[in-house]
């Protein structure tokens, strides 16, 4: 079995179901509205925990990032390639299974949902650095490219390709992603650190309670020195008495 025909069989394997729910459910996920509220909740808290220099400079980045990606998947791979959709492939299309009468544009290679969700997940978890961050952002993005499987729009190598350059466009030069200086930092400090230091980076906390540390012990040595000193010095005199 080749390439091709494998990727008939798993796309047919994965798509639609018996059940009239779980079809609403994939319908309405696969709405681009329903995943960019995350994004939305994703980026205020970006926003209240940088300047608005900052703001600005993460906001024009996904902008671009999203622009970039949309570009090379529509505006050059897709009619480029020119691979069917299994809803419109003439061999295909009466074997899928069909939702609420969607089956999307002519071609499909590769899938736009894929390479976006993919690339704003890594981009966000190049934001927060937080592992349960990062897995819930893939989760997001597996669950809602599973849609595109589901409905019958997408073949599984079109999300995979999609996927993978998705995670490319982060890697190839220039890098869409914000520079680590202006990575979200208080996502890192404790409740405590962050009302008092506001901004600071972890690693700027640690430096400043490590200083703190030392200046602390280094003070408390000189002062048990000068007090050694200060005993020995006037022991001679507290033993001889005026005559």
């Amino acid at each position: 079995m080749d390439i091709i025909a494998l990727d008939h069989k798993l796309t047919l394997a994965l798509n639609g179901s018996d059940s009239i729910f779980w079809d609403n459910v994939m319908y309405t996920v696969t709405d681009t509205f329903s995943w960019t509220l995350v994004i939305i909740a994703l980026l205020v808290i970006v926003f209240k925990n940088n300047s608005w220099k900052e703001t600005v400079l993460i906001l024009v980045s996904m902008i671009l990032l999203i622009v970039v990606a949309d570009r090379i998947c529509s505006g050059l791979v897709k009619p480029l390639v020119a691979r069917w959709r299994p809803t419109q492939d003439p061999q295909l299309m009466y074997l899928v299974d069909i939702v609420r009468g969607y089956r999307g544009g002519r071609f499909g290679f590769f899938s736009g949902h894929a390479c976006n969700t993919m690339s704003m997940a890594v981009f966000l978890s190049c934001l927060f650095r937080s592992r349960k961050v990062t897995i819930t952002l893939i989760l997001w993005s597996i669950t809602t490219t599973f849609t595109r499987l589901y409905l019958g729009v997408h073949f599984l190598g079109d999300v995979c390709v999609g996927w993978t350059v998705g995670i490319l466009l982060h890697a190839a030069p220039p890098r869409f992603h914000v520079p680590q200086a202006l990575r979200l930092r208080t996502v890192h400090l404790h409740r405590l650190s962050a009302k008092r230091h506001g901004h600071l980076h972890v690693h700027h906390l640690l430096q400043l309670h490590l200083r703190r540390h030392l200046c602390h012990d280094i003070g408390n040595r000189v002062g048990k020195k000068k007090d050694e000193k200060q005993k020995h010095s006037g022991s001679p005199n507290l033993s001889t008495s005026p005559l």
